[in-house]
């Protein structure tokens, strides 16, 4: 087991500056996805971020090697 560390902000284009306000409570989902074939190999979710934004998600690794990708809402 590993755990996928990220952190989540929100960049307005009206709002100059870079990012712009952290995403606080956002339920974060890790897929795990095979960069030839775009197939999911894993899928883990349950963390949220802090209020800097901030998340840690725990994954297990999938039986073959892939690239994470993170979503919050």
């Amino acid at each position: 087991m590993t755990v996928v560390n990220g952190q989540a902000d929100y960049d307005f284009a009206a709002v100059p500056g870079s990012p712009d306000y952290p995403v606080q409570g956002g339920r974060v989902t890790v897929r795990v996805v095979d960069p030839s074939t775009s197939q999911v190999l894993g899928v883990f979710a349950g963390a949220h971020t802090d209020v800097n934004g901030n998340f840690g998600q725990a994954i297990v690794s999938p039986a073959s090697l892939g690239r994470t990708r993170c979503w919050w809402k």
